[in-house]
């Protein structure tokens, strides 16, 4: 028997068992299922609203601010799964802008 179990959105979590969600919260990972920390299940709180802090827009920064080692280092495992895809050919701050990690203002 097969069970499919959907990935709840972040809007949804902490999902529990019981009364309190600090004892009856687990997650899975691909070696099963293991009971979360309080800080675990505190940061899911914090994550459902709408818009999440890695979400806030920082302005007046410039690239320069960014590893560049850990930008080229996303973008090749991106490129690795996703091969010839079209945004291989754009440049760092483009390429960032469509993956919606950094916006541009004018």
């Amino acid at each position: 028997m097969v069970i499919y179990v959907p990935k709840a959105r972040r809007e949804q979590k902490p999902i529990y068992i019981g009364d309190d969600m600090f004892k009856g919260t687990y997650r899975r990972n691909w070696e099963g299922d293991y009971h979360c920390t309080p800080g675990e299940i505190k940061g899911m709180l914090r994550d459902q609203t709408e818009n999440t802090m890695d979400m806030k827009v920082l302005e007046d920064m410039d690239m320069d601010v960014l590893n560049l080692e850990t930008v080229h280092a996303y973008r090749n495992r991106h490129m690795a799964y996703r091969r010839e895809h079209v945004w291989e050919q754009l440049g760092d701050g483009d390429y960032l802008e469509r993956i919606g990690a950094a916006r541009v203002f004018s």
